[in-house]
C-alpha cells in the first residue's frame, strides 16, 4: 500500500505564479524519495526563473537584453529557452513572437505582475473594441535570432529584446519533469502549464478554472501536456482608459482581442501546448477550433461559455508544426 511517504505534494510561488509537484511512489531502485525528487524539479524551476526572468535586473536574459554586441555567449540553460522561443515563432508562422517585450511594456506590463491591478474579466468585456483575429509580423526581428549550440551563443541584431515568458513556462514544467521520469505517477503544474506522466499509466483530472476560482471545463490525461492561455487573470486599464493584457498582436503591437477571453490545448510536452493554446487564443474562435482539434481542447469566447473541441480522427494540416 502507498504511504505518504511515498509520495510528494509541494507547492511554490516562482515565475509570477504557484507552481505544484506532485510526484506519487518510485517505479524503479534508483529512485530519489519523492520528496527528493519533487526538491530537484523545483530547483530546476527556481534556477529557470533566475536565468531567465526579464523582472530580474541581475538575470542572464536581462544582461543578454542589455548587451549591445550582435552575438553573445550565453550559458546552456539560456540558449535552450531562446531556442524553444525560435522554434515557438517558427511553428506558428511567427504569432507567437518573443520580440514583443517593449509592445508588452507599451501597454502597461513593465514589473512582475501584481493581482491588486486586475480589473475583472466582466468589466473588462464592456469595453472590449470589436473582435479581430491577430496576425504576424511578416518584418518581425525574431526570425533573425540565432543559437548556436556548439559555441553556445544567442546571436540578434543589436537592440533586439527577446521575452520569454510563456515559453519559458511550458519548458520550464519540461524540465522540471525530466526528474521524474522514474515514478509510478508525476504531475508539474507552472501556473496553468501542466506537465504529467508515470509508469503506471494513471490519469489525471485537468480542472480549468478562470479568473475567479470558478470551473469552466475539465478532462482527463494520462501522459502529456496541457496548457491555457487568456486574458481573465492579466487584465488591467491602460493609461487612455481602455483594457488592456498581456497577448499581443505581433502585427499591430496591441493587445489581442480576438473574440476569446481563453484558450486550452493538448499536446505531447507543455511547450508545445503553451505555444499552441497562445496561437489558438491569437488566432480567434473559427481557426482555433481547427488548431486544437488536432489533440483535443477548449476555448472560451466573450460570451463566457466553454466550448470543447474533440480530437478528431482524421489528420488536419495545422500551421502548428509539432516537433523540434
Amino acid at each position: 500500500m502507498q504511504t505518504v511517504a511515498d509520495q510528494a505534494d509541494l507547492s511554490f510561488q516562482a515565475m509570477g505564479t504557484k507552481i505544484r509537484i506532485l510526484v506519487g511512489a518510485p517505479a524503479t531502485s534508483a529512485a530519489l524519495a519523492p520528496k527528493r525528487a519533487a526538491q530537484k524539479a523545483k530547483e530546476s524551476i527556481l534556477l529557470f526563473e533566475k536565468t531567465c526572468s526579464r523582472f530580474n535586473a541581475q538575470s542572464e536574459l536581462s544582461q543578454l537584453n542589455n548587451d549591445s554586441r550582435q552575438t553573445v555567449k550565453v550559458s546552456p540553460l539560456l540558449a535552450q529557452a531562446v531556442q524553444a522561443a525560435i522554434w515557438a515563432a517558427g511553428a506558428t508562422e511567427g504569432l507567437v513572437d518573443p520580440t514583443l517585450l517593449n509592445d508588452l511594456i507599451e501597454a502597461g506590463y513593465k514589473d512582475s505582475w501584481q493581482p491588486k491591478r486586475r480589473i475583472s474579466l466582466h468589466q473588462a468585456l464592456k469595453l472590449m473594441p470589436e473582435p479581430e483575429a491577430a496576425e504576424a509580423n511578416p518584418s518581425s526581428l525574431w526570425q533573425q535570432i540565432s543559437v548556436d549550440p556548439v559555441k553556445g551563443t544567442v546571436s540578434r541584431p543589436a537592440g533586439t529584446i527577446i521575452e520569454l515568458g510563456g515559453t519559458g513556462k511550458g519548458l520550464a514544467a519540461d524540465l522540471a519533469s525530466e526528474y521524474l521520469t522514474d515514478y509510478a505517477c508525476w504531475a508539474v503544474d507552472c501556473g496553468g502549464d501542466i506537465r504529467v506522466g508515470g509508469t503506471a499509466g494513471i490519469s489525471r483530472l485537468v480542472q480549468i478554472m478562470d479568473s475567479d476560482g470558478q470551473q469552466y471545463g475539465s478532462f482527463e490525461i494520462t501522459k502529456g501536456a496541457a496548457a491555457t492561455s487568456g486574458i481573465g487573470s492579466r487584465i488591467w486599464i491602460n493609461a487612455s482608459g481602455q483594457p488592456a493584457h498581456h497577448l499581443i498582436d505581433p502585427s499591430t503591437g496591441q493587445p489581442a482581442f480576438t473574440g476569446l477571453v481563453a484558450a486550452t490545448a493538448k499536446a505531447p510536452t507543455a511547450l508545445q501546448a503553451e505555444t499552441l493554446a497562445k496561437q489558438a487564443f491569437l488566432s480567434g474562435p473559427q481557426r482555433a477550433e481547427i488548431l486544437l482539434s488536432k489533440e483535443g481542447g477548449l476555448i472560451r469566447g466573450t460570451d463566457l461559455r466553454a466550448i470543447d473541441i474533440p480530437q478528431r480522427i482524421s489528420k488536419v494540416k495545422l500551421r502548428l508544426k509539432v516537433g523540434a
